[in-house]
């Protein structure tokens, strides 16, 4: 009997381990709005592949797809696979919901016109089919790269038709027979050496089409109902490296004509709403050049970027996977698909991940197959990996992936993680408020990283008033603008219930203040000022008559090094204080503050500029010493303990669209301060206007240069170190 219950019980953990290890199939992680990236639950797991290249038709023959290009899944459940076969011959491959085969398009039936007017039937044969799209009318439309000939077209459009590289699109209806073929498009706005190879295609709800052609880069081409092409839109942002910019500046003809073009880049992939948006991607940008292009976008009917995108975050997929050292730099981005509920994703062919992001561009959760090199845990997962990924699609709450190297399609499920964080946003949609935050409150439970479910939770109790519950949602996903707003209205509630004691307190204090300085002077003895506290107070007088404070301060002796070093520690203590307490308005770092690093910023700049300046001007003739230097340098700083107090306290009580108070006061500290700096260092070495502005800019300029050699000289530190220790080591082997 016990070695029965211990042979069930082995059978049950076995289980178990098989179960966990399969559960997971790779690392997981969520960005938040800061762009750094968190463990996350799996929202997917893999689920079956489909083998395209074996698949055997209803006959029992095989299809014989081995280069498939896209995938797209219509409204009626069928799957639509474009693609070349091994004599790169173009094909459509319809599949089941249930992915089992249903038909193979390889050919269709047209009718030209020839030169004489009139007409012929012609049976014609794909060139390589890149996209296939079906509209709400069960219209197909078939993108076929270059199969358009001479031979194949209607005479009038044959001028613009170069064989094997000019493309068509072709419109088929339900029962598969043509009603329309696009090819040879031209028109004044188009380059004189456009060539019409169609890769994409999607059309709206009012029969407008939209098609992107191989190495355009003018946007996208819309076509009206009829085929006719009408304009372009949605240009992808011009990009350039500044240094190139500037080579080109000085350049002669020829050597522009050498160099590379500033042109537009192609999008990668295309897909349109039930709303009429269309989402493009852009494989083309680089870590350098992140800031500068769109790697998704959201266009509208006149072309308009709508997309909502986090300054930090961008639904760009890994815009830094340095950590990943086997695949670094940016995610390509080659398709883009819209799920429902407001939410997209993204297909990074680089990692073989898929981003989804909601209409906020909120990073909800990413799946992919790549093994993360350092956990050892998911390398033994084989079945779901992907090598180039060319196209997604959403079918029955699945996510589907076509591999182009692969010759297959790889379903994902979505796991219990993923499932909720739709149906919280389907009930958002619906205004279902109350159980929409139940859902986030699971979400949570799971994954107490997810930005989305923080960021809905609060909005859910900003619009039931609750604005400091609010708030503290909003700050712990660092969400300032929102932030601003509840407390906005919370800040008014506080108003109302306390303004009128509020202004009581201060009434009594400013009596109870008054009273006290009376009885203080009445019942004070007189004693002599201390001569450190009165060589610190002179440091008004440099701050009020900057040119006569300087003198007296190093000539006739009305400060000390000594009160110059504790004005120094003030300042530096007051600027932690102003990155510490500064609201979280307008610093939503506040609380990850390191003293050492703020000390820093103030110190280090003047120990450094004192000893430079007094390098500088040993050279030039000026006649302080570095004495004088430190000690009018060091009184300089005083306007930041006067200003900086005021601005934290500003910037604890308003609200966005007031920061321009805060920053104004930030801001007259800081130049004051500049100001004092330079008039004081024109009295101390006694230069006129033009020797003291000669002056600091050469001081700055030995500044930048000692920090040059101490970055170098830490390098080569660093390097003989490594190399020290790569001796020991292989001492130690040997």
């Amino acid at each position: 009997m016990k070695k029965k219950i211990l042979a069930v019980l082995l059978i049950l953990l076995f289980a178990l381990q098989y179960s966990v290890s399969a559960a997971s199939s790779y690392k997981s992680y969520v960005y938040d709005n800061n762009g750094e990236d968190h463990l996350a639950p799996d929202a997917f797991y893999f689920d079956r592949n489909i083998d395209l290249k074996n698949m055997k038709d209803d006959k029992g023959k095989p299809v014989g797809m081995v280069a498939p290009h896209d995938i797209y899944a219509a409204k009626d459940g069928l799957v639509y696979v474009s693609g070349d076969n091994a004599d790169e011959e173009g094909m459509v491959l319809i599949l089941n919901s249930d992915f089992s085969f249903n038909k193979v398009i390889r050919d269709f039936k047209h009718t030209i016109t020839l030169e004489d007017g009139k007409t012929k039937e012609i049976k014609d044969k794909f060139g390589s089919v890149t996209n296939v799209f079906v509209d709400s009318e069960d219209y197909i439309y078939i993108c076929d790269q270059n199969g358009a000939t001479k031979e194949n077209s209607d005479y009038t459009v044959r001028k613009n038709i170069v064989n094997e590289t000019s493309g068509r699109v072709i419109k088929l209806t339900k029962d598969f027979k043509t009603e329309m073929v696009i090819c040879g498009v031209t028109n004044e706005i188009l380059p004189k050496d456009f060539i019409f190879q169609p890769t994409k295609i999607v059309v709206d709800a009012y029969g407008r089409i939209f098609i992107l052609s191989k190495g355009f880069t003018m946007g996208i081409m819309e076509f009206d109902a009829g085929g006719d092409f009408i304009q372009c839109i949605g240009a992808p942002a011009v990009t350039y490296n500044p240094i190139e910019l500037f080579w080109r500046a000085i350049s002669t003809d020829e050597q522009k004509d050498l160099m590379e073009q500033f042109v537009p880049t192609e999008y990668s992939g295309i897909d349109i709403d039930d709303e009429g948006f269309i989402y493009v991607t852009n494989s083309a940008f680089e870590k350098d050049t992140y800031d500068d292009i769109q790697g998704l976008s959201k266009l509208n009917a006149k072309g308009n970027d709508v997309l909502r995108t986090l300054d930090k975050n961008k639904p760009y997929g890994d815009t830094d996977a340095s950590w990943k050292a086997s695949l670094e730099g940016p995610s390509t981005l080659t398709d883009v698909m819209t799920v429902k509920d407001d939410i997209y994703a993204v297909l990074d062919q680089l990692r073989g991940k898929v981003f989804f992001y909601n209409i906020d561009g909120i990073n909800l959760f990413e799946f992919g197959t790549v093994a993360d090199d350092p956990d050892m845990a998911h390398v033994n997962y084989i079945e779901g990996n992907l090598d180039v990924p060319v196209g997604i699609e959403w079918l029955n709450d699945q996510c589907i992936i076509v591999d182009k190297e692969l010759h297959c399609i790889n379903t994902y499920s979505m796991t219990d993680y993923a499932k909720k964080i739709f149906e919280a946003s389907r009930l958002h949609n619906l205004d279902q408020y109350d159980d929409e935050i139940e859902i986030w409150n699971e979400v949570l439970k799971l994954n107490n990283n997810s930005v989305v479910a923080k960021q809905n939770i609060a909005k859910v109790y900003y619009r039931n008033k609750d604005y400091k519950t609010a708030m503290k949602y909003f700050k712990e996903i660092k969400d300032q603008e929102n932030y601003s707003k509840a407390y906005k209205y919370q800040r008014q509630q506080y108003i109302n219930d306390y303004f009128t004691w509020a202004l009581l307190i201060l009434v009594v204090l400013i009596i109870l203040i008054k009273l006290f300085k009376k009885w203080r002077k009445a019942h004070e003895k007189e004693r002599k000022p201390k001569k450190l506290l009165e060589e610190i107070k002179f440091s008004k007088v440099v701050m009020f008559r900057p040119l006569n404070g300087p003198w007296l301060l190093t000539r006739e002796n009305k400060g000390s090094p000594l009160a110059a070093t504790i004005i120094l520690i003030a300042v530096s203590l007051m600027s932690l204080l102003q990155a510490r307490f500064t609201g979280f308005v307008f610093n939503a770092d506040a609380e990850d503050v390191n003293i050492l690093i703020e000390f820093s910023k103030i110190c280090l700049p003047v120990l450094l500029f004192v000893v430079c300046n007094w390098a500088v001007t040993s050279l030039m003739n000026g006649e302080g010493s570095i004495k004088a230097i430190y000690m009018g340098t060091c009184y300089s700083l005083m306007p930041i303990i006067y200003l900086y107090p005021v601005a934290i306290l500003l910037s604890n009580i308003m609200v966005q669209e007031e920061g321009d108070f805060y920053t104004v006061f930030v801001s007259i500290a800081i130049f004051w301060v500049f100001l004092l700096i330079f008039l004081g260092n024109m009295r101390i070495h006694d230069y006129n206007l033009g020797m003291a502005v000669l002056e600091i800019v050469v001081t700055v300029v030995v500044m930048l240069l000692v920090v040059f050699l101490a970055i170098l000289f830490a390098a080569l530190i660093q390097q003989m170190i490594t190399f020290v220790q790569n001796i020991i080591e292989e001492i130690s082997l040997r």
